[in-house]
């Protein structure tokens, strides 16, 4: 936990610009603490609290011991940087895309998506940064480019939902990220597609189910590539759709329960 802390804190500076992190439950009753902000508390999703009043009551049902993220809202175009470093250091891989959408829509995941030509100052920058930590591997790092640069808001050393996009771009990072972990030789970072969006389908049926029906109704620009969808082979992206629209009904139905 705290490796993972120090890269956040190390890559917030990538402009000068560190993201405003805080983790110690004591800090939200700070009243330095910068509003509007957002609440991350473990495992829900990101929680927008635009003073300390909701922050405290945002909080107040978790554990004394519960781990807290909150983290200060900045506004400005979500980008998403991901790499794929070796074990010395060197960019193997990288791709670019930019969020058009979020669920939930004040402060939450990547619901669509488009991809952009690599910013390569940005991404020698967080490449560079991660080598110096140590860190090897697969990143996904998100930024929100601000008038005074680009701010941290994560870093994901995982598969993440999204990934499907630099995929059908033509950047295989799973398959470079083994050929990194077994030692097998990787060229220079290559071309990939751009102007291809990606839309996170089950999000959509979400915020139709919650008020918002035209998310569901509008279609992704084309070409566009999904979560977990293949038309070659539709019948697992549609079982797959219907158990996680079914589990979220089901919650609803239940007395107290909001869908996330």
């Amino acid at each position: 936990m705290e490796a993972g802390h120090q890269l956040r804190l190390a890559l917030g500076q990538v402009e000068g610009n560190p993201a405003h992190l805080r983790r110690a439950r004591d800090e939200v009753d700070d009243e330095r603490e910068p509003l509007p902000c957002d609440d991350v508390p473990v495992p829900e999703a990101a929680r927008l609290a635009r003073d300390g009043d909701q922050l405290r009551a945002l909080t107040a049902s978790l554990p004394p011991d519960e781990p807290l993220l909150v983290q200060e809202r900045v506004r400005g175009p979500l980008v998403s940087v991901e790499l794929v470093i070796d074990r010395e250091g060197r960019l193997v891989a990288r791709f670019q895309q930019v969020t058009r959408r979020t669920w939930p829509s004040a402060a939450g995941s990547i619901a669509l998506a488009k991809s952009v030509p690599p910013d390569e100052a940005l991404i020698s920058r967080t490449a560079a940064m991660l080598a110096e930590l140590g860190y090897w591997g697969l990143a996904q790092v998100d930024f929100v480019e601000t008038p005074s640069g680009f701010a941290l808001l994560d870093v994901n050393p995982r598969f993440y939902r999204c990934l499907p996009l630099a995929m059908a771009c033509g950047t295989n990072l799973p398959a470079l990220w083994h050929a990194v972990a077994v030692g097998r030789p990787v060229g220079a970072p290559g071309a990939y597609r751009t102007g291809m969006t990606y839309r996170w389908l089950e999000a959509d049926f979400v915020a139709a189910m919650r008020g918002a029906p035209g998310r569901l109704l509008e279609r992704a620009p084309q070409p566009s590539t999904g979560a977990a969808w293949s038309a070659g082979d539709p019948l697992p992206g549609v079982l797959l759709g219907m158990s996680a629209v079914g589990s979220r009904v089901m919650r609803l139905m239940q007395p107290g329960r909001r869908i996330p």
